[in-house]
């Protein structure tokens, strides 16, 4: 019981210090912010390059009830010798060539012109839509690679956050001061890994939240489980390589090693495609149930606090 108590208790205080650090705080929300960036510049873009307020119709072409239909709306005609071709082109969002209509997609303009259509000749009359929206396979093949990226970024900040978090109070004495307590060497190093986790998975969670709601994560929960999964070991990699190298050791040649562990595990994932849905880090992308991956991340981080007790005593 004391011992939990204690985890409890350095578990809250190792988290307000990493959140006191500026650093650690700009790189936890870069994610979220480049989510919402990217968003916004894709808007900016699309308003920017949108067609204006033209239709195309062929030259020569003038029709009084055309126009009086263009103009009601706020529409201008464009005289053009390939009506198609400018829609094409986007220099225009609709347009009419005899009875053919020429559309981006199922916009005002391409129903305005329908309805001119029907009225003129109602007897017959053709859509012919140039642009189709995204097939549904390609939607989801982008929102699972936007999460797999986004969830790698994570699964590095872990590594570098789990090893400069013991470095950090190696270096000030705060681990020195903590050995002191009459508690395992264990809870000390379990508490790292605690207020590291809980960082990483509070700022990964809103950022593939937000890239849901714009284009949509497919198997949400599943990705969520496999970039939890992810960030759990790849903290557990960073405070092995340096909560269980000693107080002497060097910080830069370790983290090296973590990030290559942690890069292993993606490249092994890839290797062998059977081992990818239960391999933390391998696992990201993957539509499997995140349980393997999970327990696989916990007995890392159970065998990362073990070698922090064993070397540092207690």
């Amino acid at each position: 019981m004391n011992t939990a108590r204690a985890i409890r208790w350095l578990t809250h205080a190792a988290l307000r210090r990493l959140m006191r650090e500026g650093l650690v705080i700009r790189s936890l929300v870069f994610p979220i912010a480049l989510t919402a960036g990217t968003h916004v510049v894709t808007l900016s873009l699309l308003v920017l390059t949108s067609p204006g307020n033209e239709i195309a119709i062929p030259k020569g072409s003038f029709d009084q009830e055309l126009l009086s239909t263009l103009e009601q709306k706020g529409l201008k005609p464009l005289e053009s010798t390939n009506v198609r071709k400018e829609v094409i082109d986007r220099r225009v969002k609709a347009g009419l060539h005899g009875r053919t209509v020429f559309s981006l997609g199922p916009l005002p303009e391409a129903t305005l012109l329908e309805s001119y259509l029907r009225r003129k000749s109602p007897e017959s009359w053709q859509v012919n839509a140039l642009v189709e929206p995204p097939r549904a396979s390609e939607i989801p093949g982008a929102g699972r690679l936007i999460a797999r990226l986004l969830s790698a970024i994570y699964a590095l900040y872990g590594v570098v956050i789990g090893a400069g978090m013991i470095a950090r109070d190696r270096d000030d004495g705060t681990l020195h001061a903590e050995f002191l307590l009459p508690i395992p060497r264990a809870a000390i190093g379990a508490s790292r890994w605690l207020g590291a986790s809980i960082a990483l998975c509070a700022s990964q969670l809103p950022a593939l939240l937000l890239w849901d709601a714009l284009i949509g994560i497919p198997n949400l929960p599943q990705t969520l489980g496999h970039g939890a999964a992810a960030s759990l070991a790849s903290t557990a990699i960073g405070i092995a390589f340096i909560g269980g190298a000693g107080v002497k050791a060097g910080f830069s040649a370790r983290l090296a090693g973590g990030l290559t562990l942690n890069f292993s595990l993606y490249v092994l994932g890839r290797m062998i495609p059977g081992l990818a849905p239960f391999l933390p880090v391998a696992s990201l992308g993957s539509s499997e149930a995140p349980w393997g991956p999970l327990a696989a991340a916990l007995l890392m981080a159970g065998a990362a606090i073990l070698l922090f007790q064993r070397v540092n005593g207690r």
